[in-house]
């Protein structure tokens, strides 16, 4: 949800090798800004919870300029 008035798809996609989270996200899924976006993170299994962030220069694909 963006500004509690636009409700727009996200997405991750990701593979955790030894509690290592990388992978990509997808925001505004078939929208105008459609925006493919690489991330790396953690995941603590004993907590059952990830922490990811996208990566600095990880667009990899936006449909509006």
């Amino acid at each position: 949800m963006v500004d509690k008035t636009i409700i727009m798809g996200y997405k991750i996609v990701f593979t955790e090798t030894n509690g290592i989270i990388e992978g990509y996200s997808i925001s505004d899924i078939n929208g105008p800004n459609e925006t493919k976006a690489n991330i790396k993170g953690i995941y603590n299994k004993k907590s059952k919870a990830f922490n990811f962030t996208e990566t600095k220069y990880s667009i990899l694909s936006l449909k509006s300029l």
